[in-house]
């Protein structure tokens, strides 16, 4: 049985409202939340320019999106469809 948590909810509910999957939504959600970073904190955007700092912050939102998709189990190609979501 899979386990929802709230953010697997809030996933869906994004993805069912841009009418996308869930794993896109997730991408999305982070690129968003990159965005915010470096606009809103002082010091981000000049961080991000910084090569290492920025590989750093791909690859953990990259974790973070694939430890998402892949405690799915048998449910991962469903997180990857925008058709289930759209019912």
């Amino acid at each position: 049985m899979i386990r929802v948590t709230f953010f697997d909810r809030f996933l869906i509910f994004l993805a069912i409202k841009l009418k996308v999957s869930p794993l896109l939504a997730h991408i999305l959600l982070m690129v968003a939340i990159t965005a915010l970073f470096a606009g809103l904190a002082p010091d981000a955007a000049v961080m991000l320019r910084r090569l290492d700092y920025l590989a750093i912050w791909i690859a953990t939102c990259a974790f973070g999106i694939f430890v998402t998709w892949f405690s799915k189990g048998e449910y991962k190609d469903a997180w990857r469809r925008s058709d289930i979501w759209r019912e």
